[in-house]
């Protein structure tokens, strides 16, 4: 329960703080909403680039493995690789996706 008042308080402290710093200081306030929006670009364009990065690396993995021959004692089953077809297209569908988005948050991220 004393966690559930101090969580209360801290909300109201910080949106009053908020509040009072919106109407008082309005620059300040521009300034920091700005700041918080970098870093959430920031962030999203990471979390963009290691998501595409592993994709990138499930499709060099999977291109990189051999292909059984077709004539097996299983016959088609034993044919198929981890992904199906669709699964594959799904992914290089994914990644341009990835990419597209990547293009639209202002390219790579300057690390």
């Amino acid at each position: 329960m004393f966690k559930l008042i101090i969580l209360a308080f801290g909300f109201v402290l910080g949106g009053g703080t908020g509040l009072w710093l919106s109407v008082n200081q309005p620059e300040l306030a521009a300034k920091l909403f700005q700041k918080q929006n970098e870093l959430i670009e920031e962030g999203k364009r990471q979390a963009i680039e290691e998501i595409k990065t592993r994709l990138d690396q499930i499709v060099a993995k999977e291109e990189a493995k051999p292909k059984p021959p077709g004539n097996t004692i299983m016959g088609v089953v034993a044919g198929m690789s981890g992904a199906s077809p669709e699964g594959k297209t799904e992914i290089k569908s994914l990644q341009a996706d990835l990419g597209k988005q990547l293009t639209d948050l202002g390219g790579p991220s300057k690390k």
